[in-house]
């Protein structure tokens, strides 16, 4: 069965880094959970940083949704999610 994982990257626009990305390890039933999972994930992770930091390093959050086999998918193949406090 197709199912949809959630995959994000912090970046620097000051730097021109990005993490890894990450997921949360959720399956998601349709393309349209994920991507509103996602929007929602973004806004947490702003809240998470310091303003001042967020601001000077230009923070972006970037965020997708890739289709998997449920089936075949597992944790080792789904990066484990985490908001780093630096980049």
């Amino acid at each position: 069965m197709t199912k949809f994982a959630l995959f994000l990257m912090i970046c620097s626009s000051v730097q021109g880094v990005c993490t890894n990305p990450h997921s949360d390890y959720k399956k998601y039933d349709d393309f349209h959970s994920c991507i509103k999972s996602g929007t929602t994930k973004v806004v947490d992770i702003v809240n998470e940083f310091d303003k001042k930091e967020f601001n000077e390093d230009k923070i972006v959050i970037r965020f997708y949704c890739e289709e998997i086999n449920e089936d075949t998918a597992d944790k080792a193949s789904i990066q484990n999610f985490y908001i780093p406090k630096k980049i």
